[in-house]
């Protein structure tokens, strides 16, 4: 931004694997179709991409993970039976009623082990019915499980089991040892 400068240095965390994005560039960019994967570098060419810290600027910047943070989510929960396992949620790009200039998924559960940092599972959580159901996206085969952004917590029971909305109108009910989606029921709010 004019008369800001960038720090010289910044925290490059050296233990774990990255759990979310850490940064955007054209591999990024949407490609559901021939006519989305053409306009989407034209639409993306508006902003400043860039890796994980790249600076504000007055175009805009892509920001990836998330102005929220690295794990996009409100929070993480801890399956207190499984020593090693904690089920964070990792965020992704935004929901909305035009198409998100990156590809899937737009939101995922993370499990990590607490005693080695390691990432024990990693899956899209929720869908983006406005991705999903965007008429340019019509008959193209998608992804079963998009994810969908957001930023609600989830809840981990004593029984193995993780609960998250996924930011969207679906609850799921997730293998605290796998990520495999064991149930899910639809809310009913309004989109």
């Amino acid at each position: 931004m004019p008369g800001e400068e960038s720090a010289k240095t910044q925290p490059f965390p050296t233990r774990r694997a990255p759990f979310a994005k850490q940064g955007f560039s054209a591999d990024d960019v949407i490609d559901f179709t021939p006519e989305v994967k053409a306009a989407a570098p034209a639409e993306s060419a508006k902003y400043r991409p860039g890796p994980l810290y790249t600076p504000p600027s007055v175009e805009g910047t892509v920001v990836m993970p998330g102005v929220i943070a690295g794990a996009g989510w409100g929070g993480a929960s801890v399956d207190a039976a499984m020593r090693d396992a904690n089920a964070a949620a990792g965020g992704g790009a935004r929901g909305a009623r035009s198409l998100p200039i990156n590809k899937p998924p737009y939101g995922t559960m993370t499990a990590i082990d607490l005693n080695t940092g390691d990432t024990k599972w990693q899956v899209p959580i929720g869908d983006s019915p406005d991705v999903r159901n965007h008429p340019a996206l019509a008959g193209v085969s998608l992804p079963a499980t998009l994810g969908v952004a957001g930023s609600p917590g989830s809840l981990v029971t004593k029984g193995g089991l993780v609960f998250s909305t996924g930011g969207g109108r679906v609850l799921y009910a997730l293998d605290s040892r796998t990520g495999a989606t064991l149930w899910e029921f639809d809310l009913g709010q309004v989109a």
